[in-house]
């Protein structure tokens, strides 16, 4: 699963600098669905789907795949900023304290401080992104709206990522830290349904 993470932003900008924006399209929008899909039979049927849907649109809409490849990074961006952002609202937990809970535990006063703003920082970052993505739609080359959408905005979140345990470490240097390698760990082992509990 994570090679398949790691492969499709590389196959979808190489499917849409060499002209073949359907065939980019596809992946984008099936390879989420297919890996949140638990049976074959889900699988199957969430895949043939994607592709009627994605038919359909192209043969009612001209140019409609460039638009619908355009108007999904936008979406998914705009989608994790609210999904991040209205965990800051009065009277809820925000997203990052909530990790940290279901990781660690109680937390300390301060690091309830610091989880606060590294949420902000992270819903700071996605809307930054549906920014980015919508302006390179409207005045970049499709190769260059896709170098940034599909290889270069993956790195600057990994790099937000690691840069914010590193930097963790040394502000929060009173707690214990796991390694990275096991952190990331942790992170992966925690169950979304947690989060109806915060």
């Amino acid at each position: 699963m994570l090679a398949l993470l790691f492969a499709c932003p590389v196959a979808i900008h190489t499917a849409i600098i060499s002209g073949h924006i359907v065939v980019a399209l596809l992946v984008l929008l099936a390879v989420p669905v297919l890996l949140i899909c638990r049976s074959t039979a889900a699988r199957l049927f969430a895949g043939l789907a994607v592709t009627g849907t994605v038919v359909l649109l192209a043969a009612a809409i001209e140019n409609s795949e460039q638009f619908l490849l355009y108007l999904i990074p936008v979406l998914i961006n705009t989608g994790l900023a609210v999904f991040f952002g209205r965990t800051l609202l009065a009277g809820k937990t925000p997203l990052i304290t909530q990790f940290s809970i279901l990781l660690r535990g109680k937390l300390v006063p301060g690091a309830l401080g610091y989880t606060r703003r590294v949420t902000q920082l992270w819903t700071l970052f996605f809307v930054l992104l549906a920014l980015e993505s919508l302006l390179l739609a409207l005045f970049a080359p499709l190769e260059i709206w896709s170098l940034f959408s599909n290889i270069l905005n993956y790195l600057f979140a990994l790099l937000l990522f690691t840069g914010e345990y590193f930097f963790r470490v040394k502000y929060l240097a009173d707690l214990e830290h796991p390694g990275f390698r096991q952190f990331v760990r942790n992170l992966s082992r925690v169950d979304p349904r947690a989060f109806n509990k915060q």
